[in-house]
């Protein structure tokens, strides 16, 4: 039995298994890296943080809901953002003219995506090639500044 194995697996031919394996192991990680940059469309979650100029209101706040992006980004970033522990947030700054009260409520107001598109596109830089926004709206709940005197 013991001879049988030596002469399966001799130091030569155990040698070039080792290598071959190396090899194969080597285009795996040469192939992966190739196939990650490349530019492939996806969904990304967002929450989105507003720097608001309204007169009397607090300066940011932050969406209630994540919004839901499509776009084109390298793999890389997609696995960054899929499995990172990096938070997922925008940071925007519209005008006044686009904030809107929402009924019933005074410190509630929404902003319509398509409005501050530019300003996403912005935020996310280079990173990812804007496609569409699946959200028509962004909610955001930006209280009264109470000031003590």
């Amino acid at each position: 039995m013991r001879n049988i194995y030596k002469k399966l697996i001799s130091y030569e031919r155990g040698r070039k298994i080792l290598l071959f394996l190396f090899c194969l192991f080597l285009a795996f990680i040469i192939w992966s890296v190739h196939k990650l940059s490349g530019n492939y469309s996806h969904f990304f979650q967002y929450k989105i943080v507003v720097k608001s100029s309204l007169p009397g209101r607090s300066g940011e706040s932050a969406s209630e809901q994540m919004i839901s992006i499509r776009g084109r980004a390298s793999g890389f970033y997609i696995l960054q953002q899929r499995y990172g522990r990096k938070s997922k947030t925008l940071h925007i700054s519209p005008e006044s003219r686009f904030f809107r009260r929402n009924p019933g409520d005074n410190d509630k107001f929404y902003i319509l995506s398509n409005d501050v598109r530019a300003m996403i596109i912005e935020s996310l830089g280079d990173k990812v090639i804007l496609e569409y926004i699946n959200s028509d709206t962004i909610n955001l709940e930006i209280p009264k500044n109470i000031n003590q005197q």
